[in-house]
């Protein structure tokens, strides 16, 4: 990417899982040496690592029934194979009732309709929600039992030293993480999946991780009227969170 662009380092902007990802990245070291130096920004919208706090009742409903667990067993290797039948009833049906929409933004990502523009709802839903792997589903559900940020666990001794080398799965120590000279965090306080409380967590191990560096600190925007979506599609999105990024990128 840098050598396409003609930069010599990079701006990473992550979302949810995709904050998850950096984090474990940043955490590794091994693939850390690989990212940092090239990263000059690291900007998280609504951070994810820990989950023990998540709100949403379905995700909880999947951890307890270990429903992800025996898919993967019997071989089902994809969550919503086939989203296109989904999103032609959504908006079908929030033609029909307008609550419904509603309803299954809060179902499935913990939110509502205060920041967003009800009219474009229906747009959402033809791409929302969206697939993903079994193995992801269960991965994120053994984060939610355990309230750990972890790799994989093969729920093996001998799976996982197959992987690992060891019996237990390797934690993040987000303690440690080596964070790019710049960190912005944008997070909600009304997000119930980057749920306050796990978010709060979080911050925590950034300070133990900047101790001997304060500038690396992360810079969070907390915006308390904000969900888990509104970083990507609030209608005051523009002002709340990109022009902020766009005004600290314009200063280095």
């Amino acid at each position: 990417t840098t050598s396409e662009a003609g930069n010599k380092d990079l701006v990473y902007v992550g979302h949810s899982q995709g904050t998850t990802q950096m984090f474990a990245a940043l955490s590794d070291e091994t693939i850390a040496p690989l990212i940092q130096p090239r990263t000059s920004y690291y900007i998280a919208l609504a951070p994810v690592a820990y989950v023990g706090n998540v709100e949403s009742q379905m995700l909880h409903e999947l951890s307890r029934s270990y429903l992800p667990e025996m898919m993967l067993r019997f071989g089902m290797e994809e969550w919503l194979p086939d989203e296109s039948l989904l999103h032609y009833i959504d908006p079908k049906l929030c033609a029909v009732d307008a609550s419904f929409c509603s309803s299954l933004l809060v179902a499935v990502g913990g939110c509502s309709l205060q920041q967003k523009n009800v009219s474009a709802v229906v747009n959402y839903l033809k791409i929302q929600p969206a697939g993903t792997s079994v193995k992801n589903l269960v991965h994120w559900t053994q984060s939610i039992r355990e309230d750990t940020y972890q790799m994989f666990d093969y729920e093996s001794e001998k799976k996982n030293e197959e992987h690992y080398k060891q019996k237990q799965p390797p934690q993040y120590d987000l303690s440690k993480i080596n964070l790019p000279p710049k960190t912005l965090f944008f997070t909600g306080g009304m997000d119930t999946l980057a749920d306050p409380t796990d978010v709060n967590r979080l911050i925590r191990l950034m300070q133990i991780a900047t101790a001997d560096d304060a500038s690396k600190m992360p810079l969070d925007y907390n915006i308390l009227s904000y969900d888990h979506l509104d970083f990507t599609i609030a209608i005051t999105a523009n002002v709340q969170v990109y022009d902020k990024i766009l005004k600290h990128l314009s200063e280095d």
